[in-house]
Parts: structure tokens; C-alpha cells; sequence
């Protein structure tokens, strides 16, 4: 019975982690390097969903940072 519920909810769950990298890419400007931060922080979180998604954001924003601070 668990096993199918988590099946069945699987799907629901990848929609909302792509539902908010297209938030955080929006917000973040849209432009090469917050697609490229999106994208790669969205196929880390659908590769491995155990991970912690405030590490994985907390490392999107330090990237962030640091590409506008070598412009």
C-alpha cells in the first residue's frame, strides 16, 4: 500500500520541483547563468529527491553570486 501511494505520488512531485525552478528562474532575472543554475539544480533534485533542497539552493545562490560578481 505504501509503496503504491509513494508510486502515485511521484509524479506530483517532480511537477512541483519543476514548478519552482521555473520560479527561482523567473525571479532570478532569466537570463544564461540562472538557466543554467536552474537547470542544473532541478536534474540534481530529480536525480537525487533525498537531498536537502536548502543545500542545493544555498549553492544555486553562492554560483549566482559569484557570476555577478565576476562580471
Amino acid at each position: 500500500m505504501a509503496w503504491a501511494l509513494r508510486e502515485g505520488l511521484a509524479p506530483a512531485g517532480v511537477g512541483l520541483i519543476i514548478a519552482g525552478a521555473l520560479t527561482v528562474f523567473h525571479l532570478a532575472g532569466g537570463d544564461i547563468q540562472a538557466a543554467l543554475i536552474t537547470a542544473v539544480s532541478t536534474a540534481l533534485l530529480v536525480w537525487r529527491p533525498n537531498l536537502p533542497v536548502v543545500i542545493v539552493l544555498g549553492l544555486g545562490a553562492v554560483l549566482m553570486c559569484g557570476s555577478y560578481l565576476l562580471q
